[in-house]
């Protein structure tokens, strides 16, 4: 069988004088171009659809990028905020413990005045080097005799009059001294007030804000510190409110979170209409039912 030209068929339908030839031939090569340009144009869409996948990909990847940046800045400022407390935390407890201290100290002093102890015998007690007024200079030891100088005479010191005016003073002074004392003690040994949980009830809300502005926000702290002690005071709506205020250490940030407070709990009419509800579910009371009637 012989094979297949191209160019020998192409030669041989120019050469037909016949009108069909021709445009069989016309068709053929129309056909061909049609074909070559189709193909070309499909080329381009899919190299366009490429191109836009990718422009789509990076900028995902660049808005993943931002926000990993941004997790990882709270999670810094966190731990940061996290280490201050610790440290705030332990000055807080070597206050007390120096304050227990020095309370020791000034009832030791009472009782052994009280009780008529030697100098000698306190000097013996456990932390006593703390009730000495001072030392000895230490110029004193280079000092040497001279065996041209006078006798020593003593001073004489009159002797003390125990007066009963005075005595009774005394006595007074240094029991009201240990009443004080012992009324601080006393006031140590109490549970520290805080302030109530707030989760969202705008009947509570206004005892919170008071308990909360008196304990801990007029304490003179940081704004950062005062964020850090609202956000483990509020829970439920209260803590959702004001979700977007705890990464702030600002006072701005501060003060923005109980202007939301008190737009959605602490608002007049947000209380009254709670109130209003609590009256209309209240249990009826029933006749002659007088504990319901106190309630």
């Amino acid at each position: 069988m012989k094979d297949f030209d191209l160019n020998a068929e192409i030669e041989q339908l120019k050469a037909l004088k016949r009108p069909y030839a021709a445009s069989v031939y016309s068709a053929a090569t129309v056909s061909s171009q049609h074909t070559e340009s189709r193909s070309v144009k499909d080329q381009a869409v899919e190299v366009a659809t490429e191109l836009a996948a990718r422009k789509v990909r990076y900028k995902a990847f660049e808005v993943e990028d931002e926000e990993r940046t941004c997790l990882a800045k709270l999670e810094a400022e966190q731990r940061k905020m996290d280490l201050a407390v610790e440290a705030q935390r332990r000055r807080l407890e070597m206050l007390k413990t120096q304050m227990e201290m020095e309370e020791s100290d000034g009832k030791l002093r009472i009782l052994s005045a009280a009780a008529g102890e030697d100098n000698d015998d306190i000097a013996a007690w456990p932390g006593a080097s703390q009730l000495r007024c001072g030392n000895v200079p230490s110029h004193q030891s280079a000092l040497t005799l001279n065996p041209g100088a006078a006798v020593f005479s003593p001073a004489v010191q009159l002797p003390i009059v125990n007066s009963p005016a005075v005595s009774n003073v005394s006595v007074l002074s240094e029991s009201s001294l240990a009443l004080a004392l012992a009324n601080a003690m006393d006031r140590n040994r109490l549970p520290v007030p805080t302030p109530k949980v707030f989760s969202g009830s705008p009947i509570e809300f206004v005892s919170f804000k008071r308990s909360f502005k008196t304990l801990i926000e007029n304490k003179g702290i940081s704004a950062e510190e005062r964020i850090y002690y609202l956000q483990q005071y509020v829970a439920g709506d209260a803590k959702e409110a004001i979700a977007g205020c705890f990464y702030g250490t600002s006072e701005e940030d501060y003060r923005q979170a109980w202007e939301t407070l008190e737009k959605r709990f602490g608002h007049p009419f947000k209380i009254q209409e709670a109130l209003r509800d609590k009256l209309d579910k209240w249990p009826k009371v029933g006749h002659d039912d007088g504990v319901a009637l106190q309630r």
